[in-house]
């Protein structure tokens, strides 16, 4: 989970800054003069440029918003990917932990009934080696459960601000080519 969320992590930070008010800029410029389009274009990254591509080149506005909605799940896959696996190590490892304590508890008991509860100190020993794994399935759960939620944030508030684009994009009237 670590070392995932370490990737994800850097991947998230590199991901391309976003122009605001992409669309109403690319409207202005449509209405005055659409030869400075593509000195926006060349200042874009990433799925924004892709967005802003398919919005000038597709002709029927029912095309264009299908290629855009593509667009925009390839693009939720990739960043969504690998969130899960950090999810379900956050799930798990509080629940492997527990497992380990039971499994030591029931250890210590049979130890009990072999020798008896004469020395505190053994059956204490044994309960207290018992509780180590939930304790390292909680250390492994906790952080595991902020980086998932933090990089979950990052990606909705990005996917959000693309879909917005996206949305935006599709509605300007462009001018018929040919």
């Amino acid at each position: 989970a670590f070392s995932i969320a370490i990737f994800k992590g850097i991947s998230l930070l590199r991901l391309p800054k976003l122009m605001p008010a992409l669309p109403a800029r690319v409207e202005k410029l449509l209405k005055e003069d659409s030869s400075h389009i593509s000195t926006i274009r060349s200042k874009l990254q990433g799925a924004q440029a892709e967005l802003l591509d398919i919005s000038l080149q597709t002709q029927s506005s029912e095309q264009r918003d299908d290629r855009l909605f593509a667009c925009l799940l390839e693009h939720k896959h990739q960043l969504e990917r690998w969130l899960g696996a950090i999810a379900v190590t956050a799930a798990v490892a509080p629940l492997l932990g527990l497992l380990g304590t039971v499994s030591g508890m029931i250890t210590t008991f049979k130890l009990m009934t072999l020798f008896g509860a004469g020395d505190p100190s053994s059956v204490s020993e044994g309960i207290s080696e018992a509780l180590v794994t939930t304790e390292l399935g909680l250390i492994v759960a906790i952080p595991a459960l902020l980086a998932h939620a933090l990089m979950s944030r990052k990606v909705k508030s990005y996917f959000s601000q693309l879909e917005t684009n996206a949305i935006q994009l599709s509605q300007i009237a462009y001018p018929e080519k040919g």
